[in-house]
């Protein structure tokens, strides 16, 4: 099996020549600084370390929500209620 090229004899990879062809602009690399992904990322855990408890408070009354109503709608589902009168 042979390996695809994927660069041209002057140095262009196959993508460049493509989107030459297409009428494409060049794609510019786009870098964000280190400092702000790094303030980003502390802000993140800041936020996190502020709001843990109430977002596990939520999480706990909508899970608590979702099994009340699983086992009192279960008992009187019409499904439910046909499958008794056939017995």
């Amino acid at each position: 099996m042979t390996k695809m090229e994927q660069t041209s004899s002057e140095g262009a990879s196959a993508f460049d020549i493509l989107r030459a062809r297409m009428g494409m602009p060049p794609i510019e690399p786009v870098l964000a600084s280190p400092q702000a992904s790094n303030s980003w990322g502390r802000q993140m855990v800041a936020d996190f370390r502020r709001h843990w408890l109430s977002a596990f408070r939520t999480t706990l009354r909508g899970l608590r929500r979702r099994y009340t109503i699983r086992t009192t709608s279960g008992a009187t589902h019409p499904h439910n209620l046909s499958q008794l009168a056939d017995q």
